[in-house]
C-alpha cells in the first residue's frame, strides 16, 4: 500500500507531484532514481509522496490500493495512517503465529 522509498534527496524531492492518484508507473520512477526494498511490478502505478516528520523528511511509495483508500477520506495522511496501523498489525499477527508455533 505505502513503501518506504530511498534515493537521492534532490531526485526524490523532484518525482514528489501534487495530487493523490498515482500518475507513473514504479517501473518509470525506478529509471528516475527512486529505490525500494520490496519493489512491486514496473508496471504498477505509483506515486510518491512525501512527508515531514521529526528531523527532515520521509519518502514512500503510494501504489494504486493507497490512492484507493483516500477515496474514501482524501488525505494522504490518513492513508498513510491507514497503511503504518495495517503494518503494525501484520507485524504483531506475525510474531503471535511465531509464539504459538509447536516446538520441535
Amino acid at each position: 500500500i505505502l513503501l518506504e522509498a530511498q534515493g537521492e534527496p534532490a531526485v526524490l524531492q523532484g518525482l514528489v507531484s501534487k495530487g493523490l492518484k498515482p500518475t507513473q508507473t514504479y517501473g518509470e520512477l525506478k529509471k528516475a532514481g527512486l529505490q525500494v526494498q520490496r519493489p512491486p511490478p514496473d508496471e504498477a502505478g505509483a506515486k510518491l509522496f512525501s512527508f515531514t516528520v521529526d528531523g527532515g523528511t520521509e519518502y514512500r511509495l503510494g501504489l494504486t490500493n493507497f490512492y484507493v483508500v483516500t477515496r474514501y477520506n482524501h488525505s494522504s495522511l490518513y492513508a498513510r495512517a491507514v497503511s503504518d496501523l495495517a503494518s503494525e498489525l501484520r507485524l504483531a499477527r506475525n510474531k503471535a503465529d511465531l509464539e504459538n508455533e509447536p516446538s520441535h
